[in-house]
């Protein structure tokens, strides 16, 4: 594919790019994620059959293609929509089954639903599902998996830092396994919504960062319940203030994440705000390893790439 459109949605993001020979060249992201779309949905009134779902959410899609339309100065409406992520949820657009794990970076067997274009949605839409063990579930992720061309032939783990951060262990080309942390919203909940609140204040990773890497050291010292409350005596005893106090939770956090990981090649997929705290806490932790540092958004577009060409999406007239 040369000219397309790549929908990369969310629980709490929507992202929708024009795609030109693999290069961005138009993007909006000012609509609701997944999670709002979908709360609109059940608090509508008068209420809204479930048969209305698909073009309820397809309606958000068509509003941010004619957006795009405008922001690029061109048609769009012909060009097909590659999508991933929570689009494929059970709150999503249209509920897709996990793809089973483990996954053959190489020939990658997912599932898929194909929709063509119509009065509601002129362009066809395909939408890829995500993965799944005994244990774990990641939407989104999968497709970074695929799109990232310098991992083939790494052995190692792959980290992607988020809301709900994913491990996954590669070998020879394979994926045989993930984990998923709770870290963003762990680090959300003991900040905003715990007794701890009051304790820190948002700040600069990069003035602040000394702290962060103390909460990384720490984490290593005993268990991450008990050493979480020394933020707040940390207050109280008036060694650290807020703003170093939320660095060093920060690096409570994230360091009790990463402080297992043994392999020696550490291949980060990020972008955004939380690639310093990670490289910083995975260099600490695992100074001899190999890090890699891979783009998120690059490895997106070449996956949702890669995945519609393999099953002939859109398929040739």
């Amino acid at each position: 594919m040369q000219n397309w459109l790549s929908l990369d949605w969310g629980t709490t993001s929507f992202r929708l790019r024009l795609i030109e020979n693999d290069v961005i060249l138009a993007e909006v992201s000012d609509f609701p994620g997944i999670a709002l779309v979908n709360q609109n949905f059940n608090q509508s009134w008068p209420p809204l059959a479930v048969s209305e779902r698909e073009y309820f959410f397809l309606d958000v899609i068509f509003q941010a293609v004619e957006k795009l339309a405008q922001k690029s100065g061109k048609a769009l409406s012909s060009l097909p929509i590659v999508s991933s992520g929570m689009i494929s949820s059970s709150i999503g657009l249209l509920e897709l089954e996990y793809a089973p794990f483990p996954i053959n970076l190489d020939k990658p067997d997912l599932k898929y639903f194909m929709r063509s274009g119509d009065k509601n949605l002129q362009n066809e839409l395909l939408i890829i599902s995500g993965n799944s063990t005994d244990n774990d579930v990641m939407r989104g992720e999968e497709t970074m998996l695929i799109g990232s061309w310098e991992i083939k032939k790494k052995n190692g783990v792959l980290v992607f830092p988020g809301t709900h951060c994913k491990h996954v262990f590669l070998e020879n080309g394979i994926a045989g396994d993930f984990k998923t942390f709770m870290t963003g919203e762990v680090f959300s909940l003991f900040s905003d919504n715990s007794i701890l609140s009051n304790s820190v204040k948002a700040s600069d990773f990069r003035k602040y960062k000394k702290f962060f890497l103390e909460g990384v050291a720490d984490s290593r010292l005993g268990e991450m319940l008990n050493l979480v409350f020394h933020v707040r005596t940390k207050q109280l005893f008036k060694k650290l203030n807020p703003e170093e106090n939320y660095q060093y939770l920060s690096g409570l956090i994230i360091g009790s994440e990463v402080k297992n990981l043994t392999a020696e090649t550490i291949m980060l997929i990020c972008g955004g705000s939380l690639e310093n705290q990670y490289k910083a806490a995975i260099e600490f932790v695992l100074p001899d390893a190999e890090h890699i540092k891979i783009d998120a958004t690059q490895a997106l577009i070449m996956g949702q790439k890669k995945i519609a060409e393999e099953i002939d999406f859109p398929g040739k007239n």
